[in-house]
């Protein structure tokens, strides 16, 4: 929840169900724009509380709140996209956060290598798994290896075959926050473990 004035002036109080600074300040031109069109202020309101985002963007797939377990769909697969959903994640999320990222494209691994140093501080463990290449050449000469080795976080697996990831969190005992995050196909496996997870739990 956050106060808006504009020109100075006190708009209201806005309440997001979407977590993370940056959602904040997209929201903000949408205000603003909503006011000057000539709509409500408790209407504007109650649409942005009810607004759940874009379709992998802090995608909830599963959550049993129960056991504490939830399961994340995000695109985020830039440094600063990453960094950024962490941010907004760490600031609602109490539960131990995990993620599993598949890297996307050999040359954006290979030439922002040095960004992803610190991307995932906010995690408590981080899965690799190998990089995506979305149709170019292994040319680059960089692998998962490497971006494992980069990263500062001290709990970085590399895990090559995502079926391990199925047997990892369906035996999860609880309080545990998994967010998938990429590009590229990783998507279809968080689907695949949420659907094992509704199906285990029925």
């Amino acid at each position: 929840s956050y106060d808006v004035n504009v020109g100075g002036k006190f708009v209201g109080r806005f309440t997001l169900s979407i977590p993370g600074r940056h959602n904040i300040l997209n929201s903000l031109p949408v205000i603003y724009l909503a006011l000057e069109f000539g709509l409500d202020e408790k209407e504007i309101q109650n649409n942005l509380e009810k607004f759940r985002g874009s379709k992998r963007r802090y995608d909830i797939l599963y959550c049993n709140e129960d056991k504490g377990i939830k399961i994340i769909d995000d695109y985020a697969h830039h440094p600063t996209e990453i960094k950024a959903t962490l941010q907004g994640a760490k600031s609602i999320e109490h539960e131990k956060l995990t993620i599993i990222f598949q890297p996307h494209r050999y040359s954006r691994v290979k030439f922002l290598l040095q960004n992803f140093k610190d991307a995932f501080d906010g995690a408590e463990e981080v899965l690799l798994l190998p990089i995506y290449s979305a149709g170019e050449k292994d040319e680059f000469g960089v692998t998962v290896e490497d971006l494992g080795n980069i990263l500062k976080n001290e709990k970085v697996v590399i895990e090559k075959n995502s079926e391990k990831i199925d047997e990892r969190i369906l035996n999860c005992q609880g309080h545990e926050v998994f967010m998938f995050m990429g590009a590229g196909d990783i998507s279809k496996v968080a689907h695949r473990i949420a659907d094992k997870l509704e199906g285990k739990n029925r």
